[in-house]
């Protein structure tokens, strides 16, 4: 009995650990292509929103993007001044960001997803990619985001933590 009531306290105290960021497998099926990869981002309270803290492996039609480490809200970024971080949705509905290759106005090569309504809502501006640059409309049900699945050593991990509370306890 004891062991059980030690083995709920280890849980309670893990489930009290802030949520650190996860990865996603992202991807959009443009008219002149798939644009996809990979994205870490921490899941908002709404269950649906990502704020997004990074890009990589980046590629257009198979072919491999150049490195994005400059990260925007496309809103922000052209409206002025304000504390929005760029963000993604699970449903496609809400998705707001520029990627970039540089800093504002030194941006060279890019990818955006504004929001609905927007002049532009969809484009790539990259040399690095076979196709290069354009713009369309933004067509959410196109529009797929995943978290990617944790390796099992995540749950081993995570398993022989709480073995270990749970012994250190009955000492």
């Amino acid at each position: 009995m004891k062991s059980v009531r030690l083995l709920i306290l280890a849980l309670l105290a893990v489930s009290l650990v802030p949520a650190a960021p996860m990865a996603y497998n992202f991807s959009y099926q443009s008219s002149k292509g798939l644009l996809a990869g990979m994205l870490t981002g921490e899941l908002q309270g709404d269950n649906n929103t990502v704020v997004v803290s990074s890009f990589s492996m980046v590629t257009f039609n198979g072919n491999p993007g150049p490195d994005l480490p400059f990260l925007y809200s496309l809103v922000e970024a052209f409206l002025g001044p304000g504390p929005l971080p760029p963000v993604v949705s699970l449903d496609g509905l809400g998705i707001d960001f520029l990627a970039c290759s540089g800093p504002l106005g030194l941006c060279v090569e890019s990818f955006y997803f504004a929001p609905a309504g927007s002049l532009a809502p969809v484009g790539i501006a990259s040399s690095s990619f076979a196709y290069g640059f354009f713009n369309e409309e933004y067509l959410p049900e196109n529009w797929s985001l995943t978290p990617k699945v944790p390796e099992p050593s995540s749950f081993a991990l995570l398993g022989l933590g709480v073995l270990a509370v749970v012994v250190r306890r009955r000492r």
